[in-house]
């Protein structure tokens, strides 16, 4: 919650220079909003996994519920999974096939693709992601799981992806 109402307030500063016209604002404050929205997706992915998708609990976080979802189905094994090397040096690029029902993807990371699978930052609600900070010029491989309220699902096929 504290980075959420950090990230919110650096928001509404930015939001503050770009009515100001200080130049270079806007671009500052669209990154800022696309770090907000991002923040806030998975602080409701993660309420709504935690929860078990029970209105009640959704609604003491502050949320509000607009429909209560279709059953939950267990989620199976994410398909389509593609990786290539990124823009610039130590990033790469990750997509799969969405599953439906899915609220959530992790995504695991691991050196030999067999043992040590680490998770990859947070979990995602979209079915592109871009991998930042990797050493250039080396490969790893990368899984990936599909989840709703009822948890994860199956791992993907491991795949090797290259940084630049």
């Amino acid at each position: 919650m504290a980075a959420i109402t950090a990230s919110a307030n650096l928001l509404r500063s930015n939001q503050f220079d770009f009515k100001a016209g200080v130049l270079g604002a806007k671009t500052v404050r669209d990154r800022q909003n696309k770090s907000n929205t991002l923040l806030m997706n998975q602080f409701v992915t993660y309420v709504e996994v935690a929860s078990g998708g029970d209105q009640a609990k959704i609604e003491t976080t502050t949320l509000e519920v607009k429909a209560m979802p279709g059953a939950s189905i267990v989620m199976g094994k994410v398909t389509g999974v593609k990786g290539k090397v990124g823009r610039f040096a130590g990033e790469c690029i990750l997509s799969w096939k969405k599953m439906p029902k899915a609220g959530f993807y992790q995504i695991q990371k691991s050196t030999d693709g067999a043992t040590g699978w680490l998770n990859e930052g947070n979990t995602v609600t979209k079915s592109k992601v871009t991998i930042y900070g990797l050493v250039p010029e080396t490969g790893s491989y990368y899984r990936i799981s599909a989840g709703n309220t009822l948890g994860p699902g199956s791992w993907s096929d491991p795949l090797k992806v290259m940084s630049m």
